[in-house]
């Protein structure tokens, strides 16, 4: 929540940010998955488990921030 509250005082509406864990369910995670791949949802924050394989929603993206340094060599590869 800290880092939604710095983006939004940087200027980025707070609902065009979105964290993957409020997707709960497998209806959820398609819509929130939709919205960003339509561009509703602007950023997007999970971590590597979550957000892993299979979840191919990059077709607008920009960059890509690691704000941790991941143990294995492959969740780098997978990010």
């Amino acid at each position: 929540e800290e880092l939604r509250r710095l983006m939004v005082m940087e200027g980025i509406p707070a609902e065009e940010i979105a964290f993957i864990h409020d997707a709960d369910t497998p209806e959820k995670k398609e819509v929130l998955f939709e919205d960003v791949r339509q561009g509703k949802v602007r950023v997007l924050l999970g971590s590597t488990t979550k957000m892993g394989p299979g979840m191919n929603v990059q077709d607008r993206l920009v960059a890509v921030h690691h704000l941790d340094a991941p143990y294995r060599p492959p969740d780098v590869e997978q990010r």
